[in-house]
């Protein structure tokens, strides 16, 4: 192997370990490089002044005039994708900053993010959720809002450095718009009509000089829509409609039940009718049956029965043959009742 072939090796050893320094330890801590995202930016500063912003998103590029305003329009493509060389530290550091965030995912699930420090800010458009607290409807009510915006940062220097926290200053101007609608209708009224909620505030907001053209200029982010996903009262509310409810349902079931039972009853004492004497006998005999002491009583002792036998064979001491037809006339009494009754 000549010495040539051996620089050569050498010298693609020494890239080689160069790049996985740099890919591996040196941008992952931002030290002279740093990964950049797609669809992100980050602000890189000297001596904590602010210096530029590096940005990496397809199609998308800054305007020319300073303004550090995202606009679309074509970007080369980087050999390394997001890695890039910013500077050399401590002259030039990348920009860090807390901050905290609420998500409202595709699902309708929410998801927190406490507050962290990190050293980017997101371009793309995302789902952020907040609440509006104990909101009085126009009965004052306390209702608790639940509220979603789709926002973008459309110039990452006004998010970061025109405003302490350009979400929180974001969430804020929006609160008085949700409150103020809540406390024009009653929360029955307001539950029907989610959806329109939101849709009336954002467009009360989204007219000129109103507080989403406000949001955007001063803070650098644009607000693409607003809705309203829930409205709480207070649990003790929920406790009590909830009683009222399962009381309005069994009345409700009471008068069903009632209303059955007088068709039934109607249509036995018709049926009672039709047999003259012999339905006060049979309702004599149901309340003997029903009684504990029915095995021990007799004719005579029990009210009313003897005149019931009486009335229907003409006296009160009957035969064995009457006694037959009477236990046939009750069977097929019986049987017309339980028609009546639905059994059959």
């Amino acid at each position: 192997m000549t010495f040539g072939w051996l620089i050569l090796i050498g010298s693609a050893i020494i890239v080689l370990g160069g790049f996985a320094l740099v890919y591996f330890i040196l941008a992952p801590r931002n030290l002279f490089f740093t990964f950049v995202s797609e669809g992100t930016a980050k602000a890189v500063v000297k001596g904590d002044a602010f210096c530029r912003f590096l940005m990496v998103w397809e199609n998308h590029r800054f305007k020319e005039d300073g303004s550090w305003e995202v606009i679309e329009g074509k970007t080369r493509k980087r050999l390394f994708g997001g890695l890039v060389f910013y500077g050399i530290p401590p002259i030039h550091r990348i920009w860090s900053y807390p901050f905290s965030w609420i998500n409202y995912t595709h699902d309708g699930k929410i998801q927190e993010h406490s507050k962290r420090w990190i050293d980017y800010v997101l371009l793309k458009e995302d789902v952020y959720y907040f609440k509006v607290e104990k909101a009085e409807d126009v009965k004052r009510l306390p209702l608790d809002v639940d509220v979603i915006i789709v926002a973008r940062v459309v110039n990452p220097y006004k998010a970061l450095f025109m405003v302490e926290n350009w979400l929180e200053a974001t969430i804020n101007l929006l609160r008085p718009a949700v409150r103020d609608t809540i406390t024009k209708a009653e929360f029955e009224i307001l539950i029907k009509s989610i959806r329109n909620i939101g849709d009336r505030i954002y467009e009360e907001l989204n007219r000129p000089n109103g507080a989403i053209t406000l949001i955007k200029n001063r803070y650098g982010v644009e607000v693409l829509d607003l809705q309203i996903v829930d409205i709480n009262p207070p649990p003790e509310y929920r406790e009590a409609t909830l009683k009222e409810f399962e009381a309005e349902q069994k009345r409700k079931a009471i008068v069903v039940e009632a209303s059955a039972e007088v068709a039934r009853l109607e249509a036995v004492y018709k049926a009672i009718q039709e047999f003259g004497d012999l339905g006060r006998l049979i309702r004599t005999l149901e309340a003997i049956e029903k009684s504990n002491l029915a095995a021990a009583l007799s004719v005579h002792a029990v009210p009313g029965l003897s005149e019931a036998l009486k009335g229907v064979f003409g006296h009160s001491e009957v035969s064995s043959e009457e006694i037959k037809q009477l236990r046939g006339a009750l069977i097929r009494l019986n049987e017309a009742i339980q028609e009546l009754k639905g059994d059959k």
